[in-house]
């Protein structure tokens, strides 16, 4: 990494192989390479397409996997849930925020999911994008909203205030 020299100009393929090459010549890694040469040509790289799309199927699978899940239940699902009937017994729930709640539920129970069922090489964002633990989530909240109002939030957690 010492005799520097600078990047060539150009968005060309070529260019930027070229660059790619020179800079992992100097012992660079591969990612920190393509990401210099990329950013040198003023070429962003390409978004994952499924990153951003929520797999319903798997939503399902993540919502079946934490509502069965005792663990989770008594370590995040009831603070949660008590948290947000307070909120609404004082008045002051939002509906917007209750879904970033459960959206940290959501993420607990997708790691927890793939300590016990993944492989040490699937990440978590992999195997649940955000897309698809934000469906998730949505599941959650409303579930919860139905309830909610089904029971009367006085009778789901007594009166806290």
């Amino acid at each position: 990494m010492v005799g520097l020299m600078p990047l060539r100009k150009g968005k060309s393929r070529a260019t930027i192989s070229a660059n790619i090459r020179k800079m992992m010549r100097e012992g660079y890694p591969q990612r920190r390479a393509v990401a210099a040469a990329l950013r040198t040509a003023g070429v962003k790289r390409k978004k994952n397409p499924s990153a951003t799309t929520a797999d319903p199927t798997a939503a399902r699978e993540l919502a079946l996997y934490a509502e069965t899940d005792g663990d989770l239940y008594r370590q995040h699902r009831r603070a949660i849930e008590k948290n947000l009937v307070t909120k609404m017994q004082r008045g002051t729930y939002d509906h917007a925020k209750a879904l970033r709640a459960w959206e940290h539920f959501a993420t607990f129970a997708a790691k927890k999911y793939m300590r016990e069922f993944g492989s040490q090489s699937d990440a978590v964002s992999y195997v649940f994008n955000a897309a698809t633990r934000r469906l998730a989530a949505k599941h959650f909240r409303e579930v919860f909203e139905n309830e909610a109002k089904a029971q009367g939030i006085w009778r789901m957690y007594g009166r806290l205030i």
